[in-house]
């Protein structure tokens, strides 16, 4: 009886949950170069009735807004936050639209142009991996050693058949249940402007080509990458009105020359006067014209110039950041001097990365040896980028705190040293080199999962042991030794120079997510 009243009770949930949550993020690009962020947190009264701690999340969001700037309009299942921005420069400084170095998005990029100023938007919002609670209703199940339990193996075995399907049946409808929630969310990104977009990638495209929606959901409940991009111009409606104005004047101006021409015909020298100076307004309308169909059919190509970048310490977004233990006993602090920051080292790093043509500057970096350096960019999230001098080689890894505490990365009552996973990044990658096989390939763009061991000498150093891989981009089985020489040094740079790159981050007072 127990059991079927808490089946049935799962049948109602998976009713009551629908449609639990609408979280919507948009950006209206007007006409006149100013922007307008609206965005919707609402949470169904009978979701939050489930739990009444969404309340209080709710409105420590609300507040957080208002600091932010916002203005907050209450609706009857959460609120909507409102903001304007002066022009595209401010939208920059949002971590979401800046360049990233692993989605391989250039943020913000706005070319200046005589009849319309043409903007392109790219956003990569990285996959994160599912961390919903897991429900085993099997794990209920009392054991027959469990206290209290006063029955015959064989009437517990008979018990424990039945149990067990009944336990089945309520983990299918939990998890249909939420299931049922994830599908009826919405969480969207939009992008409105106001003459329509010359491309995009967008999952939805309405009111007249002019708005665009992107669904959220895989990257933030499936663990999918996704990429935003959109190209679009806005026009200068002054700038036209003035040139067609112009351009009116000078046709009414031909047309009485022409008239005039006419009338003199007789008159030789009046004659060729007034049809020269006809044919010289004509040439001016015949190029603007030209010139204007050309632009308008030919929008400029967008280069590295055009990107509008912010550098992120001026960000003043440090929601949701968390600064690691600087006084950490655990971190090998030798030959490090936390309380002076080497811009010598910096600028030679970003030196090196600027001759390799990366987009990124680092804003921490460890130290530069033989092996080469570690060291740490801020787009949209942090980036550590790691450069193996011996082969010229430079990767990217997405930023995981664990690099930055090796020493703690124990499983619970345990001394022992969990390995190390993370994804090397390499751009250009040889195609025939010796890890080949490893990851996965996008174009000439190489993604490899490692699978790294390692330990604590007597000294404190961090030292390198084996090195694995796999297939695909999360293999269930790291079976394969790493064998080209370069993705070794690179694994291995990402171990030995974490400790010098913290004390770099420390000292220039980075927050770390």
């Amino acid at each position: 009886m127990k059991n079927k009243l808490i089946i049935s009770i799962l049948c109602v949930l998976c009713f009551i949950i629908s449609g639990c949550a609408n979280v919507q993020m948009g950006f209206n690009f007007n006409k006149d170069g100013t922007i307008t962020q609206q965005d919707t947190f609402e949470l169904s009264s009978s979701f939050r009735q489930l739990d009444t701690a969404y309340d209080t999340d709710m409105q420590s969001k609300k507040n957080d807004s208002i600091k932010q700037g916002f203005e907050i309009k209450d609706t009857e299942n959460g609120f909507i936050e409102t903001k304007n921005y002066k022009d595209i420069t401010e939208i920059a400084t949002l971590k979401i639209f800046q360049p990233n170095i692993i989605g391989g998005t250039n943020g913000i990029q706005v070319h200046k142009g005589l009849l319309y100023d043409y903007y392109s938007l790219e956003v990569f919002l990285q996959g994160q991996s599912d961390d919903r609670p897991k429900i085993d209703f099997r794990e209920t199940i009392p054991s027959y050693f469990s206290y209290g339990m006063n029955m015959n193996i064989w009437d517990y075995l008979e018990y424990r058949k039945q149990a067990e399907k009944e336990a089945q049946t309520m983990n299918q409808l939990a998890n249909y249940a939420m299931q049922s929630s994830i599908d009826s969310m919405k969480m969207d990104f939009s992008i409105t402007v106001p003459y329509g977009v010359d491309f995009s990638n967008a999952d939805m495209v309405t009111n007249d080509n002019k708005t665009l929606t992107w669904n959220l959901k895989p990257a933030f409940l499936n663990n999918k990458d996704i990429s935003i991009k959109t190209k679009f111009r806005i026009y200068h409606e002054k700038t036209i009105m003035v040139i067609a104005i112009i351009g009116i004047i000078l046709l009414i101006g031909l047309i009485v020359l022409i008239v005039l021409s006419v009338t003199h015909w007789s008159n030789k020298e009046k004659r060729n006067l007034f049809l020269g100076i006809s044919a010289a307004i004509l040439l001016i309308i015949a190029s603007a014209g030209i010139y204007i169909k050309y632009t308008i059919d030919n929008p400029p190509m967008l280069t590295k110039e055009d990107i509008i970048t912010v550098e992120q310490s001026k960000d003043n977004n440090t929601e949701n950041t968390i600064n690691i233990n600087e006084n950490d006993s655990n971190i090998n602090s030798k030959n490090i001097d936390t309380e002076k920051q080497d811009d010598t080292l910096l600028k030679e790093a970003n030196d090196i990365l600027a001759n390799k043509g990366v987009a990124y500057k680092v804003s921490a970096v460890s130290n530069i040896d033989d092996a080469g350096f570690l060291g740490l960019a801020k787009g949209k999230g942090l980036v550590l980028i790691v450069y193996d001098k011996s082969t010229n080689t430079i990767a990217t890894v997405n930023f995981d705190k664990t690099i930055f505490a090796l020493r703690d990365n124990k499983s619970p009552n345990s001394n022992i040293l969990n390995p190390l996973q993370f994804k090397l990044r390499i751009d250009n990658d040889n195609q025939n080199s010796k890890d080949k096989e490893a990851g996965i390939w996008s174009g000439t763009t190489h993604i490899i999962p490692i699978y790294a061991l390692y330990e604590v000498d007597a000294n404190n150093n961090i030292v390198p042991g084996a090195l694995y891989t796999g297939s695909g981009e999360n293999p269930g089985h790291y079976h394969s030794y790493l064998y080209e020489q370069q993705n070794v040094n690179l694994s291995n740079i990402v171990l030995t120079h974490a400790d010098s790159l913290y004390a770099d981050v420390n000292a220039r007072k980075i927050s770390l997510p």
